[in-house]
């Protein structure tokens, strides 16, 4: 009758040090073979657009809208961040954008404030 792998006791003194850290790895395996990890709860953190639309969410014309530069400093997140959503949210129709000079300040399109 033959003997499993794990069935025989190996000395430790008797490996080199590769032999006693496949033996180790083959120990915890075989001990860890049971075990399943705990599932967590998936937070979806807030996306971009979600973040800059919070941002905006009173401004509806030059006068109550908000550069670049301010909705990055209100959400904590960097002026490129904050573009690449603007640029989401102008193709989408959502987000209006108007330049005077060299200034240019983002708004909610008429209608989303119905849907704030």
């Amino acid at each position: 009758m033959s003997r499993r792998a794990d069935e025989y006791e190996l000395d430790p003194d008797m490996m080199d040090p590769f032999d006693r850290v496949v033996a180790s790895y083959l120990r915890l395996s075989t001990i860890l073979r049971g075990v399943k990890p705990r599932s967590r709860p998936v937070i979806r953190p807030s996306s971009s657009v979600d973040l800059v639309m919070n941002a905006l969410r009173n401004s509806y014309n030059w006068d109550t809208g908000l550069s670049s530069s301010d909705i990055a400093e209100k959400i904590g997140k960097s002026k490129s961040y904050v573009q690449k959503a603007l640029r989401i949210l102008v193709r989408r129709g959502t987000v209006k954008h108007e330049r005077r000079g060299k200034y240019v300040r983002y708004y909610l399109a008429r209608g989303e404030e119905s849907q704030r």
